[in-house]
């Protein structure tokens, strides 16, 4: 685990911190906390919600009714809005500040700051309960801990630090996912910088939902996807997977009087499927309800190429994807073409396969595996 990913946690509400001078933001700012002082923070307040939750169930209560609203598709919540909340005539802000929790947003050019965090990262906090939400029960919420996911790369976090009701810490495997529901802090993944639910996960629907209208010609279909380990692409306090599909193929104009031109084309960019529940797909397939790929007609190659990636955010890379250009008409020899396509430099690439139309008959359910991590069912049918 790195420096970045490893918080420094020592629980102290009075601890100071000094920013290194001309310290830039790495997410485009110009004067931002370090990584352990965005932990301290998210420790801090992981801490506090635990300790007002015991003295104030009913702040629990609040938190999984507004968690079930899923505003992003997941059971999140902005923790913005949640500290305005008011329960027994004080705001849920107001009962954290009387525990100590300090949200702090320091102003440009300050260099000393007392468990604070930038407003970007202020208005990106989220509350979520990300597994067995249905079993946070009355019981349950009299004995939460709230654990806290830390700023950094995810998949070299294997463990993180949770509370409970009286400020006592543990720690907590992020990797096996709990029996039991927890509550978790964290910068939201779904959440932009003006602190806004990102614009794909507004009214999240199944993707199936966007598929093309059928024709004669036989589509390709896929029905069902599966993570073979869940904990290893996702940790479990991430909430549901950000799974984003995306395909190539070459197409030949037809229209031409000479050899006919050969171009890549993309397929599918970053389709976003985020609704399956983490026990719904976890080493068990999830249906997609037939989401159309594409239609097979003359103009397309007979190879294509399919790759996934779970989406973790970061700056945007680029990425290529190779795809063979075999037409039955066409027998002059065409190099592969590499088709451009970008996504986001935290993101996890679960994987990239050149799928070829003759090894899957017609209405016949196929299997694509995508190293260990990741499995994909398809269907060529009418």
């Amino acid at each position: 685990m790195n420096d970045e990913a490893q918080p420094k946690l020592d629980g102290k509400s009075s601890a100071k911190f000094v920013l290194t001078d001309g310290a830039e933001d790495p997410d485009g700012g110009t004067i931002d906390l370090t990584p352990q002082l965005r932990n301290q923070y998210l420790d801090n307040l992981a801490k506090t919600l635990a300790i007002v939750i015991r003295k104030n169930p009913e702040v629990g209560r609040i938190i999984k009714n507004n968690a079930l609203q899923k505003i992003d598709g997941d059971y999140d919540i902005l923790y913005s809005n949640l500290e305005n909340t008011n329960v027994s005539g004080s705001t849920i802000g107001e009962l954290m500040r009387q525990e100590g929790f300090q949200n702090f947003i320091p102003k440009a050019g300050e260099n000393t700051v007392s468990l604070g965090i930038s407003d970007e990262y202020s208005k990106k906090t989220i509350i979520s309960i990300p597994s067995n939400i249905e079993d946070y029960t009355e019981n349950i919420i009299l004995n939460t801990k709230v654990a806290s996911f830390p700023f950094g790369n995810d998949e070299t976090i294997s463990s993180v630090v949770a509370y409970d009701g009286d400020g006592n810490s543990s720690t907590v495997s992020a990797l096996q996912e709990p029996s039991e529901p927890y509550v978790v802090v964290s910068f939201g993944e779904r959440i932009d910088d003006a602190g806004l639910v990102k614009e794909e996960f507004r009214n999240l629907n199944d993707p199936s939902g966007r598929t093309q209208n059928r024709n004669v010609n036989d589509g390709e279909f896929i029905t069902a996807i599966k993570c073979n380990n869940l904990g290893a692409i996702e940790p479990w306090l991430r909430g549901k997977p950000e799974l984003r599909l995306y395909v190539a193929s070459a197409v030949a104009d037809l229209n031409t009087s000479g050899p006919p031109t050969v171009n890549g084309v993309k397929i599918q960019d970053g389709v976003l499927f985020a609704t399956a529940k983490r026990k719904e797909i976890d080493n068990k397939f999830y249906s997609v309800n037939d989401y159309r790929l594409f239609t097979w007609t003359q103009k397309y190659s007979d190879y294509y190429t399919m790759a996934w990636i779970e989406e973790d955010g970061g700056p945007t890379v680029t990425f290529k994807l190779s795809v063979t250009p075999k037409f039955a008409f066409v027998t002059t020899s065409t190099a592969d073409l590499n088709i451009d396509f970008s996504n986001w430099e935290k993101d996890d690439n679960l994987g990239s396969v050149q799928v070829y139309r003759p090894d899957l008959a017609a209405n016949t359910l196929g299997e694509i595996r995508f190293g260990t991590t990741f499995t994909t069912q398809i269907i060529s049918k009418p």
